[in-house]
């Protein structure tokens, strides 16, 4: 019989509500409908501020999947439940699979961020060793028309995290603009989305689809 997925919450433990226990059983039983173990931690010592708080899993897949599309408003309920009235709500959260581990700024009353930030996390979390995620719908431009983006991925173990921008002057430029203009994604892309939209851009020939003439003078 295959092991169910599980789920760690950890806190610190001087930030736990007395009623914990009790507040933390509903989350409980929503996550053992769907076949997932969920546990609450109170930690003590804790690793880095009274604002840490981590979100730990043992199944990859699980982290790629079902938490990120399904529960992540079910993730932050349980955080806001099972903390003192009083406690920041600002969590410095760990988004931990295994060896990995991702930390994210987590607002729990500001619902709609909060939640994009677990599913950025666990898509990070999901790559494939050597994998990069780009951040295009979050690029920025500027007023020269430049791109500024960020990447993020592993490299054997370790996390990285850094900035690239397409000048306009660069042979990949054209595409870029695209997809921040035309496509506008509204998740994170892998490297096989970022080929995969390269491919429909290719495919559409030379100045590809819809590229601005500035751009592209001769189209």
């Amino acid at each position: 019989m295959p092991q169910r997925p599980t789920l760690i919450f950890r806190v610190p433990l001087p930030h736990v509500a007395p009623e914990a226990d009790q507040r933390f059983r509903s989350t409980h039983d929503f996550f053992s409908r769907w076949g997932i173990q969920a546990r609450l931690s109170a930690e003590t010592p804790y690793p880095i501020s009274g604002s840490w708080a981590e979100l730990a899993t043992d199944a990859l897949a699980f982290a790629a999947g079902a938490v990120a599309n399904h529960y992540a408003d079910a993730v932050l309920s349980a955080f806001d439940a099972v903390l003192k009235q009083g406690v920041s709500r600002l969590l410095h959260l760990c988004v931990k699979c295994g060896e990995r581990e991702v930390y994210k700024k987590v607002e729990l009353n500001r619902r709609a961020e909060a939640r994009c930030q677990i599913e950025d996390a666990l898509f990070e979390l999901s790559l494939d060793e050597g994998g990069t995620a780009y951040w295009l719908r979050d690029a920025k431009v500027d007023a020269s028309g430049a791109i500024t983006f960020q990447v993020s991925g592993w490299k054997g173990q370790g996390y990285f995290s850094t900035q690239t921008t397409a000048q306009p002057s660069d042979p990949d430029y054209a595409f870029y603009q695209w997809v921040v203009t035309k496509k506008r994604p509204e998740v994170l892309l892998s490297t096989r989305d970022l080929d995969a939209l390269r491919n429909s851009f290719t495919a559409a020939g030379p100045c590809g689809p819809q590229a601005p003439n500035a751009v592209n003078p001769g189209c």
